[in-house]
């Protein structure tokens, strides 16, 4: 459902302004996908002749012995979230018993056996949706999160849409209710592509970063949902609005008196220097503007030890630069001793960050964007030191 959604119709998160929309449709066909399955079972069985009352107990008791397997694994590996296997495996066990006592009681039985943990996983599936479904809009992932959000309707539904197949077989009514819950699903994926996904109460989330450096400034644009830019942001070209991220380059600003409305450059001012054979003491002291953080980055291969701790982190292969980052450094200053390799000039870059930051350009921006439309706005500032 998610992958029709998405990119057959070209609508991927069209349920975001009207979430029951996606939970309808991705819970209409998880249950129609146990309902196919229920019929190629009854098929299988058909051509084995084996008696309908037996494919209960097969599936049942395959089910327990692979929950049995993982609540064993899981338990002896650590992992915590194993624990509500066992409200399955007590439930289903009572269950399968009572049913091979008295089979007329096999549905009452099922359905009270798996009640308890389906009871348990619709509570953990609703508290996760109801934290998961708006942060899809702010998690800035390069794509959309549909997928995520059909599993998380699924497990719960698929395991309730058991005790649907178990209740109404294929050959006692299974046809008709695979009809009526096909025709919900194509029902929910029809409105899925006529409602618009955006309103003033889900605004799409645009997030826009202006950054300075010496070489000049650029406005970075990014989509905070994975979907491509589009009508997110006015003035953008083909394109740039096919991207989930872009870069605009802005015209170099004139020399004007500090008024609060520019992020002003933090201060990287090098205090000493200790030459001890082939390495050297440097010391540093950090500034940033009032309510920035700041962000240190050093060449890796030029780096020996840092006063920040006691070694030095551990770095992916593919990483040129250790970074620290202080996210409220004091007003007096941030000092920082490094232990450098050799003689030569090593690029130290820092950078100032602030969150909500108000530039002429970000302003006009935020003016600009539409109704349906909200943003997350930053500026940062980057200067270089070789000392």
């Amino acid at each position: 459902g998610a992958v029709l959604v998405g990119f057959v119709l070209g609508r991927p998160q069209g349920w975001y302004g009207t979430p029951v929309l996606g939970l309808v449709t991705y819970g209409a066909l998880a249950v129609a996908g146990t309902l196919v399955g229920e019929a190629w079972w009854a098929r299988a069985v058909t051509r084995r002749k084996a008696e309908g009352a037996s494919r209960y107990f097969e599936r049942w008791s395959g089910a327990l012995a692979w929950g049995a397997c993982l609540t064993a694994v899981g338990t002896s590996a650590g992992v915590g979230v194993t624990y509500p296997l066992l409200l399955w495996l007590l439930g289903g066990s009572g269950g399968l018993l009572v049913a091979a006592r008295v089979p007329r009681w096999r549905g009452v039985a099922l359905a009270l056996g798996l009640l308890p943990g389906l009871c348990l996983m619709a509570q953990a599936t609703s508290r996760l949706l109801a934290l998961a479904l708006p942060l899809t809009g702010h998690l800035l992932v390069p794509f959309p999160l549909d997928g995520v959000i059909a599993l998380l309707v699924a497990l719960p539904t698929l395991a309730g849409a058991w005790m649907v197949a178990a209740a109404l077989p294929w050959a006692e009514g299974g046809r008709p209710a695979l009809l009526g819950v096909g025709g919900l699903a194509l029902g929910g994926w029809v409105a899925l592509a006529l409602v618009a996904p955006h309103d003033a109460e889900h605004p799409r989330r645009l997030r826009a970063v202006e950054r300075t450096d010496a070489s000049g400034s650029v406005l970075v644009l990014q989509s905070m949902d994975g979907l491509s830019l589009g009508t997110l942001a006015p003035g953008l070209t083909g394109a740039q609005a096919a991207q989930a991220q872009t870069e605009l380059s802005l015209p170099e600003a004139r020399p004007t008196e500090p008024d609060g409305s520019h992020l002003p450059p933090p201060r990287l001012t090098v205090e000493r220097v200790e030459h001890q054979g082939a390495e050297r003491q440097v010391s540093l002291r950090l500034t940033a503007p009032e309510g920035a953080s700041l962000r240190l980055e050093v060449p890796r291969a030029a780096l020996i030890s840092w006063s920040l701790s006691p070694s030095l982190p551990e770095l992916p292969a593919e990483a040129a630069a250790f970074t620290a980052l202080a996210v409220s450094p004091p007003a007096e200053g941030w000092r920082v001793d490094l232990r450098l390799r050799g003689h030569e000039a090593v690029p130290l870059r820092l950078r100032a960050s602030r969150e909500g930051a108000v530039t002429p350009t970000l302003d006009a921006l935020r003016r600009a964007l539409d109704p349906t439309r909200t943003g997350s706005f930053a500026a940062s500032h980057t200067v270089e030191a070789r000392p």
